[in-house]
């Protein structure tokens, strides 16, 4: 899947419970979903200290925290399969 800077300002603009909706859309509609990788998977921290695995539903959107929380990170795809197992 290819975004172009409009979809990507108009997704980036929408609700969390709409963008998540998304998210869920197009992972199954494309059977993958994209992390953050360099020397393993870039995580996150929550408030109450739990890891948790950040996912975007395409490359560019990956692309946009790899320039910033998680410099020198690269968009990496991970199946809908690898991604359930």
């Amino acid at each position: 899947m290819k975004v172009n800077a409009k979809q990507l300002a108009v997704v980036l603009g929408l609700s969390g419970p709409k963008r998540y909706e998304h998210f869920v859309k197009v992972v199954v509609d494309w059977q993958e979903a994209w992390g953050l990788y360099q020397d393993g998977w870039a995580l996150a921290g929550t408030d109450d200290g739990e890891q948790v695995f950040p996912l975007w539903p395409a490359r560019e959107y990956a692309r946009i925290c790899s320039d910033k929380e998680w410099e020198g990170y690269t968009p990496r795809a991970i199946s809908l399969d690898d991604l359930m197992t």
